[in-house]
């Protein structure tokens, strides 16, 4: 079917492309998992529940520190999951090749993959992490190497605890150094790349590198000027055009950056951290919950394809809980076309017949060829139960797109965006629709705001893939649908 083939499309594009076979076993023994949310955060992890508490606030407090770049005290909304393993050994079990962990954007929303441990590195990966989040949050337009140099520059944030400060603009030593010892890109040149797809990993370094250096000079050395210009991205004015009216002279900038990278000296500035809320709740996961939890890391793995692990992980959740909707619904994803997947969503929404996602699934496997009425009808219930579930909505909507019911998909895709308005998911869902039902130039306006999204986070294949996908809406190969 076409909505099953976008769907997992979207999923699979957002992983990695080298096979890997390793077994999964992070001292599965002795773990108890635990779920803590705070106002931000969902963490998923197999500490105590004290720590894991303890944890949840630390990052919290790591957010609010990340979020001073931004100034004010509006709170910046969303939340992100967070998988938290107790020692740099379970990570490296899980996800091998990973010190530190990473974070993804996936299609239920940002996950990053941690160790307890405290070391640099983890903290650079934590701390990178909210950047990449909180810069897709705040700023509507946002050109990548801004994306990245914003990571790089947040990445070093330090939280004075005594005073309790953010201590932001520490030097970046990698970056410093690289750009020291082969000079650094010139701002014409970064925006010339900005959507160059498969650089080289020395490449890609040096360009990360020649990012960090222009944007640490601007926030250090430019702070009204950058600060009107992250303004301006932040209410969807154009990136380009607003750079050059915004700073003007670049031979002076130009000039600028050459003195910052030959500084002996950078002097961080710290401001106040805003107050932090410290309500979570707390409760137990089953074993099938981990299984799942399991399967969408190892979905997300940096640089390997581990589809074959996660399905194993999923059917072990099966079996544990046939009827467990997460598991279903990753069973479905990896495993197309099998005939127990639609015994499993039938048996699904008689176990949860309030749970939008289980509907949702129903609708997706049901062959409207073979029992009319009956797709509409579990879209049609899919779409009473769903709330604020963004990841479910998207679904419904791609399911109406799939069956030529644009109006029904329109405002349904519409719901997501506002409900997240950053979310690659739902605008892409939106400007699939809006190309056929008003034509390519809307499609395309959609789909440039998904491009300003992709940063380090993103794989190179979804990447790609966004990338074609804005090729053919440049086209009128997809002429407005009559009205009717």
């Amino acid at each position: 079917m076409a909505l099953r083939a976008l769907w997992v499309g979207w999923m699979l594009a957002m992983m990695s492309g080298c096979a890997s076979t390793r077994a999964v076993a992070p001292r599965e023994d002795d773990a108890v998992w635990t779920e803590v949310r705070s106002r931000h955060f969902r963490v998923l992890t197999n500490l105590e529940p004290q720590s894991a508490t303890r944890a949840a606030l630390e990052l919290e407090t790591l957010r609010g520190a990340v979020s001073r770049l931004w100034g004010g005290d509006e709170d910046i909304p969303g939340s992100m999951d967070v998988v938290l393993l107790r020692d740099a050994a379970e990570l490296e079990a899980l996800v091998p090749g990973s010190p530190g962990g990473f974070s993804a954007m996936s299609a239920e929303g940002a996950l990053l993959v941690i160790a307890q441990e405290d070391s640099e590195q983890g903290a650079r990966t934590r701390a990178r992490a909210l950047g990449y989040e909180l810069s897709r949050r705040v700023l509507q337009s946002r050109p990548r190497w801004l994306a990245e140099g914003l990571a790089r520059y947040l990445e070093t944030v330090h939280v004075e605890r005594d005073t309790r400060e953010a201590v932001l603009g520490r030097e970046d030593a990698p970056s410093l150094l690289l750009v020291r010892e082969k000079g650094w890109l010139d701002i014409d040149a970064l925006w010339e790349q900005e959507h160059a797809l498969r650089p080289s990993p020395e490449e890609q370094q040096w360009r990360d590198a020649s990012a960090w250096l222009w944007v640490h000079f601007l926030a250090q050395e430019q702070p009204a000027r950058f600060g009107k210009w992250l303004a301006l991205l932040a209410q969807g004015e154009g990136s380009r055009d607003t750079w050059e009216t915004t700073f003007g002279d670049l031979g002076a900038l130009r000039k600028g950056v050459r003195q910052h990278a030959s500084r002996e000296r950078y002097v961080p500035r710290a401001s106040p951290l805003p107050a932090i809320t410290e309500d979570v709740t707390v409760h137990s996961l089953g074993s099938a919950d981990v299984h799942v939890l399991r399967a969408r890391v190892l979905m997300h793995a940096p640089e390997r394809d581990a589809r074959k692990e996660a399905l194993a992980e999923v059917q072990q959740a099966l079996g544990e809980a046939p009827t467990h909707v997460d598991a279903a619904t990753l069973a479905a994803r990896l495993s197309e076309g099998l005939p127990e997947h639609l015994q499993r969503a039938h048996a699904l929404v008689r176990d949860h017949p309030e749970d939008a996602r289980a509907w949702m699934l129903l609708a997706e496997l049901l062959d409207p060829s073979l029992e009319p009425g009956a797709q509409a009808d579990a879209r049609r219930r899919a779409a009473s139960l769903v709330r604020d579930d963004v990841s479910t909505i998207v679904r419904v909507a791609d399911s109406y797109n799939a069956t030529n019911q644009l109006e029904e998909g329109l405002p349904t895709a519409r719901r997501a965006l506002r409900l997240d308005p950053r979310s690659p998911a739902a605008l892409t869902s939106l400007a699939v629709l809006s190309s056929r039902f008003s034509g390519c130039p809307e499609a395309k306006r959609l789909q440039l705001l998904v491009r300003d999204q992709l940063d380090g986070s993103t794989t190179a294949d979804f990447r790609e893939a966004m990338e074609q996908r804005l090729r053919t809406f440049e086209c009128n190969a997809h002429p407005p649908r009559p009205r009717r």
